[in-house]
């Protein structure tokens, strides 16, 4: 049995979107942004490159909690299995997206108001999930 799942850690690019429809019930999606620093060997200086994935959830419960708790610039550890989608833009150019359909999420509280990029991990007890469902989101043998 092959178990294929990702795990990414960054920042909620977007407020989360729900929508109830007759074609997809409790829908929930946002994208996140995880960042990548490397030196640049002919300029000697550091540069950034952000990948971006979209993230869906379409468990009722967890969408709409989600909905109420997830804001643009929280930082968040996702876990999901990924699902490619690729279509043609209007000029015919391919075009292909990474989404990942949550299973597990974490979300890391900052530590005041005033310090905007300081944050504790969810074991550190300022967690908006349970302790035991931390403990569970890390604690998932290693599938080899």
């Amino acid at each position: 049995m092959a178990i294929e799942e990702i795990e990414i850690e960054g920042f909620v690019g977007q407020n989360p979107k729900y929508s109830s429809n007759s074609n997809y019930p409790d829908l929930l999606s946002f994208s996140v942004g995880v960042s990548q620093s490397t030196k640049n060997k002919q300029t000697n200086e550091w540069e950034s490159k952000t990948n971006w994935y979209n993230v869906v959830s379409w468990d009722k419960e967890k969408s709409a909690y989600l909905f109420q708790k997830l804001f643009k610039g929280d930082k968040v550890v996702v876990k999901g299995r990924p699902s490619t989608r690729c279509w043609k833009d209007n000029e015919g150019n391919p075009k292909a997206a990474i989404s990942i359909n949550l299973t597990k999420i974490a979300l890391m509280k900052r530590e005041s108001e005033n310090e905007e990029n300081s944050y504790l991990a969810p074991a550190k007890t300022t967690a908006v999930i349970s302790p035991k469902q931390v403990e569970e989101f890390y604690d998932d043998p290693i599938p080899f």
